[in-house]
């Protein structure tokens, strides 16, 4: 589906991108994602997480706006992002912010069983998807060439800002958070 070039410029301050992200996909592939306003919903996915609990695009709607962070328990990067979403997870949980993870290297069942003590190890609360063998999953994976990447959705599905890739540390991610959270609820 080509959810790599899904970019939505939506938090102020951000980067806006230039190149037309419906580019390369088909009509049916456009018609599903884009809506009358131009912004892109994030598509349909059904998974599990870690300890085998249904995880689908219906957990966005529990909160304004959801960090998605994908991850490799191979990246020391990787495991310092977490502990730091964790925090940050908490402290905005009452204001509308939720982190959703995606262990990218799960599928596979020795690194599942790493994933859940890695998790277990930052003090993750929050769910971490296992890849399921779909095409949003396996799109989301193939445009994660660098590890973490992370990007945003809102309770609505639709992605707000871009792809960030690499860790990025607390105050980067305050400040996003803030900044989307505030443009969400001024409407």
């Amino acid at each position: 589906m080509g959810l790599a070039v899904l970019l939505l410029a939506g938090c102020a301050g951000q980067q806006e991108q230039t190149e037309d992200p419906l580019e390369g996909l088909t009509q049916d592939e456009t018609e599903e994602i884009e809506e009358d306003d131009g912004d892109f919903a994030f598509p349909s996915f059904d998974t599990v997480d870690l300890q085998g609990e249904p995880v689908s695009e219906a957990y966005f709607k529990q909160t304004e706006l959801t960090l998605v962070v994908i991850w490799g328990t191979g990246d020391a990067g990787c495991k310092a992002e977490l502990s730091a979403l964790e925090e940050l997870s908490r402290q905005y949980a009452d204001k509308g912010f939720q982190v959703l993870g995606l262990a990218a290297d799960a599928a596979q069942e020795e690194k599942r069983s790493l994933a859940q003590q890695i998790s277990k190890d930052c003090g993750v609360s929050y769910p971490q998807m296992v890849p399921s063998k779909d095409s949003v999953m396996q799109e989301l994976l193939e445009s994660s060439t660098i590890l973490p990447t992370s990007f945003l959705v809102t309770q609505e599905g639709y992605l707000m800002g871009e792809f960030y890739q690499g860790a990025k540390g607390r105050e980067f991610w305050v400040q996003l958070i803030e900044t989307c959270l505030s443009e969400l609820s001024s409407g």
